[in-house]
């Protein structure tokens, strides 16, 4: 049986040889080599070189380190928070204003809703521990707070309650394929 492929985005032991010797027969120079399985899923060989065996394997955690931020670059995990989505999902909602396929006041009446009332409630909560029934309860708390506030229900477009996965809320078994 195969060892299991290093997790995408991360390397695997780094080792340094020496390169060259001078007239004195010492290394000149070290490179630095690690396995490095990329977001293609593809495990490479990266490398880095330095004076040092140290500084050669320095250089190459860094480079490993930046080249791991970079592919990064946008992605949301079960780590970021629910306000960082937001932040993602409203500069995309912004794009297609500027594209003209929605009009300005989208931006302002979502930025607004969530401002007022879905950030204080869930912004701080990570993508990992937000489920279906947690959004549920802020929805429905969101909705009691300005009905109450305003005597006015808040209009439904502005949250997202109603589709297809409304027999997962409702906790009335799997869903379809």
């Amino acid at each position: 049986m195969g060892r299991k492929p290093l997790p995408i985005g991360s390397w695997g032991l780094i080792r340094t040889y020496p390169i060259g010797k001078d007239e004195k027969g010492k290394p000149k120079r070290f490179r630095a080599l690690a396995p490095y399985r990329d977001f293609d899923g593809v495990t490479r060989v990266v490398q880095a070189s330095g004076k040092t065996a140290t500084q050669a394997s320095q250089n190459l955690r860094q480079a490993l380190q930046n080249r791991t931020q970079s592919g990064r670059h946008g992605e949301l995990t079960a780590m970021s928070r629910f306000s960082d989505a937001a932040d993602l999902w409203l500069s995309k909602v912004d794009g297609r204003v500027q594209d003209g396929r929605r009009s300005p006041g989208t931006v302002d009446t979502y930025l607004r809703q969530l401002k007022n009332h879905v950030l204080s409630a869930m912004g701080e909560v990570r993508l990992g521990e937000a489920t279906t029934p947690m959004v549920d309860r802020v929805i429905a708390s969101i909705e009691a707070k300005v009905s109450a506030f305003d005597g006015q229900e808040l209009p439904k477009r502005h949250l997202p309650r109603d589709g297809p996965g409304g027999s997962v809320r409702g906790d009335h078994g799997e869903p379809g394929p």
